[in-house]
């Protein structure tokens, strides 16, 4: 188990995962957790996640991005326009956010905003572990 504790412009940001052993065999990652939290004035929420079949039959959950790929195969709720641009306009948000790899999700508690972002899968470099700060740059970019 590690965890990390920092600041990311102006944001409380901590990362966090846990690793099982297992001797003699493959050892099991959890999700890589990093989360954003600040106290704000502004009520924020986002989400994406795969339809599931009721979903794609009923038409449940269904914002439209304008991206075939993103309308046809996932569920969006938000209320920040500017978000839901950000996975239009910036290939790596949206490639990040469609793939099966990273789960994000964003939300405002009693004044706080909480950027919940996490990866599957161990690690392996320096610049994996980066591009999670990447696209939490990217986003707190598009909430102030």
């Amino acid at each position: 188990i590690y965890e990390i504790s920092s600041t990311l412009d102006q944001y409380n940001l901590k990362i966090d995962q846990t690793v099982y052993i297992n001797p003699g065999s493959n050892d099991q990652p959890a999700l890589l957790h990093y989360c954003l939290s600040k106290k704000v004035n502004q009520n924020i929420y986002f989400r994406i996640w795969k339809r599931g079949l009721f979903e794609k039959i009923l038409g449940l959950n269904k914002m439209n991005s304008g991206i075939a790929e993103i309308d046809n195969n996932f569920s969006l709720k938000t209320n920040s326009l500017n978000l839901r641009e950000l996975i239009t306009k910036d290939k790596i948000i949206r490639e990040s956010v469609t793939s099966s790899t990273y789960l994000l999700n964003i939300g405002t508690t009693n004044q706080t905003i909480e950027i919940n972002l996490k990866r599957s899968g161990i690690t392996n470099s320096v610049q994996e572990f980066r591009d999670g700060i990447v696209i939490l740059r990217k986003i707190i970019k598009e909430i102030a």
